[in-house]
């Protein structure tokens, strides 16, 4: 980023709300491994590799101050009858099931859920469309939502967007995701920061915060 980074944010001490989920948003290898069908390369620190450990370190925080967790996971059918338009552009086939590439990466802790952590398989860009997402939001009280994952200009960037349409308020962890080029990475995170002023966040202070963080009482 260039324009606008979250490191030269002034702290926001109310980053999480009070009702926050982190949603980890399609850490999968189709899109984080770099012989992916659609690999995510460009981030903004050193690969994406760091993100994942970036990614790791927010679900930990979250775990340990109960803040609920959300795994989405692109999959398709191997006829891909559920993919729609998702082939009309750039992008290849992808997360077809029963091969490797719609399997959320190892360490992260979606293959063996724990408390207040929950899986949403998703057919679409957006994790609003034809989920339970926004049932588990309802569940929860959520009112803002932390962004982290791939590939940053699209399935974050669209999750993002109509997160903002629902009225929940966004945070992107900048060094928590993944693009596929610079260029489209780039213009994703600004695009979600013209949505909300604020919405790019730094790696550091949401660990901060989550490190902080008490649920108020009802």
């Amino acid at each position: 980023m260039t324009e606008i980074t979250a490191a030269s944010k002034k702290k926001d001490t109310s980053i999480l709300g009070k009702n926050p989920v982190l949603l980890v948003i399609d850490v999968q290898h189709d899109f984080m491994d770099s012989d992916g069908a659609v690999p995510c390369p460009a981030t903004s620190v050193s690969g994406p590799q760091e993100v994942i450990q970036n990614v790791h370190r927010l679900v930990n925080a979250a775990k340990i101050s109960k803040i609920p967790t959300i795994f989405t996971r692109e999959i398709h059918r191997p006829s891909m009858i559920d993919m729609g338009r998702e082939l009309d552009g750039d992008e290849p086939r992808h997360c077809l099931d029963e091969t490797k590439g719609p399997v959320i990466m190892e360490g992260l802790g979606a293959d063996k859920l724990e408390e207040n952590q929950y899986l949403v398989p998703k057919r679409r860009y957006s994790a609003f469309i034809g989920t339970d997402l926004t049932f588990l939001l309802n569940a929860f009280k959520a009112d803002t939502l932390v962004l982290t994952g791939a590939a940053t200009n699209v399935c974050v960037h669209y999750t993002g967007a109509d997160a903002h349409q629902y009225d929940y308020r966004i945070k992107v962890v900048e060094e928590a995701t993944a693009g596929t080029s610079p260029e489209a990475h780039n213009a994703a995170l600004q695009a979600l920061e013209y949505l909300q002023h604020g919405a790019l966040v730094h790696m550091d202070e949401v660990v901060e915060a989550m490190k902080a963080f008490k649920r108020p009482k009802e």
